[in-house]
């Protein structure tokens, strides 16, 4: 596994019945893009 350098980070995490949940952003341009993937699976 390599890890690279991120400017921006986000967590989204798999509820019991598989949806994605947001969990939490380090920007609000992350955040935006984070709901985009949850409302979008």
């Amino acid at each position: 596994m390599e890890l690279g350098i991120a400017s921006e980070a986000g967590i989204l995490l798999v509820d019991e019945i598989g949806d994605l949940q947001f969990v939490a952003a380090s920007h609000e341009r992350t955040h935006l893009l984070e709901l985009f993937q949850v409302q979008n699976q």
